[in-house]
């Protein structure tokens, strides 16, 4: 197992497509996985199931009901889908031909539809281009096609959808200026109101709000309305990027840790540092430019998943989650109360409950965690409200859970 698991990981470091790859080490099962705020959506071979909130439609079965276990979603039942992402509120999804669905929210127009107030059945977004890229935000989308193209659409007020202006789009448009112009992307990830795009030369660009300095470009740069580069990355070979809900990540084919923007609780995993304290209580520490998380340095890092909280998966399978756990998304253990250190985790910790198991993925909502293992068992943890952990009930979880499917 160990031998097979590690020439998977080399050669998805080879190629710098960590998700796919990682995820075919896992049996092919699971196509894909991933949470939002108060949902879950996994894309299995046998089809897509949904679980938690199903408020705006996000669950995608017709109605606003919660779901307390997995649901396969009938309207998807004959499609085959490869690709998933959970938003706020929304969520997004393309097939194998790069078909792009998506359902739930639609206010702002991050449906790819002309805006309406929820869907709650998949919608197929009339695009051209084959998709293979899926991304979703607080209240936006992105995508990226086959030919390397990048097309956001949703709201654009704080400029997170990179077209150089702040007005809202609803059609999927693409993204031709400022440092992207003429480049090809291979990866996109969208915060609550900034995206982060790989280029595929292996640069990182960034755009939309940047009131915690998660763009990455400087303490005075401000928000950026069209696509910048990431000039403190110059130099290293990024294979991968997440973005969280007011900071950012990106890791390298080395295996290395970057963070940076609004540290709350810890999320950037660098301890109490941070070039100044962004309020008078010392809870959100601000890196303006890209660090490297120290306190991971001779780990081998393979993925990582942003959100309130932040988890990494190493070559070997191990899990470190930190940053913000008083909802139990850590997977470390029950907060005893508002002093215990299970409640805030400032540097990387190592997941002991996993320590048995090799994990592929872990996705980080914001009061959640999924985890995807080598062997094609999935766990969680977090808060239980509406269901999202797939467990049967609105339980907190606090040491990861493997969730049964019937």
């Amino acid at each position: 197992m160990n031998t097979a698991w590690r020439r998977s990981v080399q050669l998805a470091q080879s190629k710098g497509l960590f998700r796919q790859v990682l995820l075919v080490a896992a049996g092919g099962y699971v196509d894909d996985l991933d949470v939002g705020y108060g949902h879950s959506v996994i894309c299995r071979t046998d089809g897509v199931f949904t679980m938690g909130c199903g408020r705006k439609g996000r669950l995608a079965h017709g109605s606003s009901d919660d779901e307390h276990r997995p649901r396969i979603v009938k309207a998807l039942e004959r499609m085959d889908l490869v690709a998933v992402t959970a938003g706020y509120k929304h969520t997004v999804a393309c097939t194998s031909k790069g078909e792009l669905l998506v359902w739930g929210r639609g206010v702002e127009g991050q449906l790819g539809c002309k805006p309406v107030s929820s869907v709650d059945v998949p919608y197929l977004v009339p695009l051209r281009q084959k998709v293979v890229a899926v991304s979703a935000g607080e209240r936006h989308t992105a995508v990226c096609t086959a030919d390397g193209g990048l097309y956001t659409f949703g709201r654009g007020m704080q400029g997170e959808l990179g077209h150089g202006s702040l007005k809202n789009v609803w059609k999927p448009t693409r993204v031709k200026g400022g440092d992207l112009a003429g480049v090809k992307v291979v990866a996109v990830s969208c915060g609550l109101q900034h995206t982060m795009v790989l280029a595929r030369s292996g640069f990182v660009c960034t755009f939309g709000r940047d009131y915690s300095r998660q763009l990455g470009h400087g303490s005075l740069s401000g928000d950026a309305l069209e696509p910048r580069r990431v000039s403190a990355l110059a130099g290293v070979a990024v294979a991968g990027i997440d973005a969280g809900g007011a900071y950012s990540t990106a890791w390298s084919r080395e295996g290395a840790v970057y963070t940076w923007g609004g540290g709350v609780m810890g999320a950037l995993g660098h301890g109490l540092g941070g070039s100044h304290s962004a309020d008078d209580v010392g809870l959100l520490y601000v890196e303006a430019v890209p660090r490297r998380v120290e306190a991971l340095k001779g780990k081998r890092v393979v993925y990582v998943s942003a959100s309130s909280h932040t988890a990494a998966v190493t070559d070997v399978g191990e899990l470190y989650t930190w940053g913000f756990g008083y909802d139990a998304q850590l997977g470390h253990g029950e907060v005893i109360n508002e002093d215990s250190a299970m409640g805030e985790v400032r540097l990387p910790k190592l997941v002991r409950a996993l320590a048995h198991q090799k994990v592929v993925i872990a996705c980080a909502g914001q009061s959640h965690t999924i985890i995807l293992t080598a062997t094609g068992e999935i766990y969680t943890c977090g808060r239980g409200k509406n269901g999202k952990l797939g467990h049967g009930n609105e339980v907190d979880v606090w040491i990861p859970r493997l969730m049964k499917w019937k």
